[in-house]
This record gives structure tokens, C-alpha cells and sequence, in this order.
């Protein structure tokens, strides 16, 4: 099932409190406009990612235990991790090297690249056609609240909008320059968050990807040419 020099798991098992959020699984947002696919072909039509036909998280062992490291650091803070995609399936990258040569469907583009065009994604480093994500080492997250306070979304947010998330500026899946670590137009508190992430996530061992707050790779040297292909699902008995 997963032969190859990486050990996957499914996050709950290692520790079922950090939140995750199927994103890629749902592949689905609702805004004013009315609901989309964010990688689609047809904007109003829902559709699975290929590979995505679970709602666990796959992610390799190693990863899991330093990320239940840095909960245990969070949960005197009221805070979460909250993570959004792990292992993500080589059919799934494939697909989203189609997706960056078809048409932008509006909303997609109005709410998720708005200034960049996706046909090059590759180059700008969102996607890219040898994911760290189908290695096993890269891991996308955010921090929580584990008591959220009510807030409405800004009309315009770019990316997917959660409003247990602490407030980045921006969210998930926001290609954009105001994603990476090196954009400074944020108010004080969204450079407090993103800075409490980063600290934390550096201070365990990840390195952060430039360009995506959220992006995190965790030992990357550990595998470098295996790249995997097994679907999401719930029922693979990982164990640990």
C-alpha cells in the first residue's frame, strides 16, 4: 500500500485533538455568489479531487508526532493547529498540472488568484509537478482558536474563509503575494499570528515555503525520489 521509504499514519490516530479541515477531499467553498469548486472545470458543479475519497488525514508518522509536539505547547494557549492536507496522491498533482492550462472559472479566480495567472502556478511555487505533499513531507496548516470568537467575513478575503482560524491576513489556497512570509502589509495582529506559526513550526524542525504561510516541510531530505500514489481513504490500516 504505501511501500517506499515513508511511514504514513492518519493524524487522529497519533492525536486525535489537532482539527483538520478536508479541504482537498470537499473541493467546495459557498460565498454570496453562490457555492464553486476551486479546482474545476465547471465552477458550479462539485467534484472530488482524483485520489480524495476520505475525510482522515494520511500523513506521515515522523510529521504527525512533531506536530502533537507543538499541540501540546498550543493547548495552554487556547490554540490549535488546524491542518488542512498532508499526503496528497501523485494523481492529484497530475491533475492539477491540467487544471493550470484550462480556463479560470470566475469565482475561482476572483477568490483565489485574482492577480496571478494559474497557468503558472509551477513557476511561482504554489503547485508544482513534484509535490513535497506526494513525498511525504510537506504539510498544510494554520492555527485555531479553540474558543472562536463570532467575526464576519471580510467581503473580498481571498482563499478559503474559516472562522476558527486565527486571522492571517488571508487563507488557505490564497495564491497570492499576500500569502508569503515576506508580505508586510498586515494589520499587528495577523503578523503576531503568522509569527507564532512560524516560531513554532521552525522551533520543531519544519521549514517554511516561502511563498504560503500555511506550507510546511518537515525532513525533506528523508525522501527525495518516491513519489506516492495511494488514495485517500478512511479504512487502510495504518496502525502506528
Amino acid at each position: 500500500m504505501s511501500k517506499g521509504p515513508m511511514d504514513f499514519t492518519y493524524l487522529d490516530l497519533v492525536d486525535p485533538s489537532i482539527l483538520f479541515q478536508p479541504v482537498m477531499a470537499q473541493n467546495w467553498v459557498q460565498r454570496d455568489e453562490g457555492a464553486y469548486s476551486i479546482f474545476s472545470m465547471e465552477e458550479h458543479r462539485p467534484k472530488p479531487l482524483p485520489g480524495y475519497l476520505g475525510q482522515r488525514c494520511i500523513i506521515e508518522k515522523d510529521m504527525a508526532v512533531a506536530l502533537a509536539a507543538i499541540q501540546k505547547q498550543l493547548k495552554p494557549l487556547d490554540l490549535s493547529l488546524k491542518v488542512y492536507d498532508a499526503y496528497r496522491p501523485q494523481k492529484t498533482v497530475d491533475f492539477f498540472m491540467e487544471w493550470m492550462k484550462t480556463p479560470d472559472t470566475p469565482l475561482a479566480k476572483k477568490y483565489h488568484y485574482p492577480q496571478e495567472p494559474k497557468a503558472l502556478f509551477h513557476e511561482l511555487s504554489y503547485l508544482s509537478r513534484t509535490s513535497s505533499h506526494t513525498l511525504g513531507t510537506a504539510v498544510d496548516l494554520t492555527l485555531a482558536s479553540l474558543t472562536p470568537q463570532p467575526r464576519s467575513r471580510p467581503q473580498d478575503f481571498l482563499g478559503i474563509w474559516d472562522p476558527e482560524s486565527l486571522d492571517m491576513g488571508v487563507g488557505y489556497l490564497a495564491f497570492d503575494k499576500r500569502s508569503s512570509h515576506a508580505y508586510e502589509d498586515l494589520t499587528e495582529a495577523q503578523k503576531k499570528n503568522r509569527t507564532l506559526l512560524r516560531q513554532l513550526m521552525v522551533g520543531h524542525g519544519f521549514e517554511e515555503l516561502d511563498t504560503e504561510f500555511w506550507h510546511y516541510y518537515y525532513g525533506r531530505s528523508r525522501n527525495k525520489d518516491h513519489f506516492y500514489d495511494m488514495d485517500i481513504r478512511d479504512d487502510y490500516d495504518f496502525g502506528l
